[in-house]
């Protein structure tokens, strides 16, 4: 995934600084993904799409369980060091309802806004 908007471009990923996790071939990040400003800095933030993420458990691996991750946008660029990112997931040690089950893909369609 890239963007720059007439400055240059960033390419991002999972391997990204700053971006939390990391890449598996077959997660298929950005798969896809809304632009939004989550925390109201005047920046835009990205929630990327994560479906065929797996959860590797100590004694399993949850295939195809999903992620979406919140990259913080700044002044001088998403995923800076002081914000980073945020990963939502089913689980208990995520931030959506639900247990991992394998198939669920989320992330596989997202959508973002904020409600005043």
């Amino acid at each position: 995934m890239s963007y720059g908007g007439g400055k240059g471009t960033f390419v991002l990923s999972q391997d990204s600084p700053n971006v939390s996790d990391s890449a598996e071939a077959g997660d298929q990040f950005g798969f896809s993904f809304a632009v939004y400003d989550a925390n109201l800095d005047g920046c835009s933030d990205i929630a990327v799409g994560i479906p065929y993420e797996d959860i590797n458990l100590p004694d399993r691996t949850i295939r195809d369980a999903g992620l979406v991750h919140l990259v913080y946008g700044s002044p001088t660029g998403v995923a800076s060091p002081a914000l980073g990112t945020i990963g939502f997931r089913q689980g208990a040690d995520g931030k959506l309802g639900g247990g991992y089950e394998p198939d669920d893909w989320v992330g596989y369609a997202v959508a973002a806004g904020k409600n005043c």
